[in-house]
């Protein structure tokens, strides 16, 4: 199997499935929700609505409903498509839409029964292939690119592909990732990790501060760290031990 496609999380899925609907909503005229929480009207129970869209006119009641479905071994089957649309009548929604991942261009994500069964009740199935949903994850994480540093557009697809393996805890890949970027887009980074994921940044920097080769990396580690009030004492004595630098010592002493 593609490690690629391994890589690629439920959530990960989701976040294209958004950006998807994004190119086709505009957003003067729809508001489009990540992770929806809406109650049923006949179960009373909160339902979880993978991506939702609304006319700004209704904020109540959404025009559409999706799903991601990123399955590897098998297809999208009858199940599947009757449990959906159970939900859409729970929620009073016309319009659903389901959206399998698709791994190969000639083989589709679903049965043919699932299809005939979706067709019934006017359910969308729109498969999305995989290059497809990388595709459209980049655009998802350069626009929090855009936030980190507004001006400067020479390392978007390097900080959009850092955030991506920040929010799925994969630190050695965003640490390679970032390798040779200036200091400046690289603090900004940290900046906004801390503000936007935390724990997973602490993870970041606390790699970095212990395992990384180059002292430079280990001292911009260590000062967001201490600024932030992140090191335990046990962690500052073993940096004042192990770091031949003084500058190290003389960071910690403010």
């Amino acid at each position: 199997m593609d490690n690629k496609i391994i890589m690629m999380t439920d959530k990960d899925f989701e976040k294209a499935l958004l950006e998807k609907l994004r190119n086709n909503f505009p957003e003067e005229c729809y508001e489009i929700i990540l992770n929806d929480i809406i109650v049923g009207k006949h179960s009373k129970q909160k339902r979880q609505i993978d991506v939702s869209v609304y006319h700004i006119s209704n904020s109540k009641i959404p025009i559409i409903i999706a799903d991601a479905k990123k399955y590897i071994t098998r297809s999208l089957d009858i199940k599947h498509i009757e449990m959906f649309i159970g939900m859409l009548g729970d929620l009073d929604c016309k319009q659903g839409l389901i959206a399998p991942l698709q791994l190969q261009k000639d083989k589709h994500p679903y049965s043919k029964g699932a299809l005939n069964r979706a067709k019934a009740d006017n359910l969308i199935i729109q498969p999305i292939l995989y290059d497809e949903a990388e595709n459209l994850l980049s655009i998802h994480w350069k626009e929090a690119v855009s936030k980190i540093r507004p001006f400067d557009w020479y390392y978007d697809d390097k900080l959009s592909l850092a955030l991506k393996y920040l929010s799925n805890n994969k630190i050695k890949e965003v640490i390679e990732v970032l390798d040779n970027v200036e200091f400046e887009e690289w603090q900004n980074f940290v900046e906004y990790g801390l503000k936007n994921d935390l724990n997973n940044t602490i993870r970041f920097l606390k790699l970095v501060m212990t395992e990384h080769y180059d002292s430079g990396w280990r001292f911009n580690a260590v000062a967001n760290l201490h600024h932030s009030n992140l090191l335990s004492k046990k962690e500052v004595r073993s940096i004042v031990t192990n770091e031949p630098e003084i500058e190290f010592r003389d960071l910690l002493q403010t």
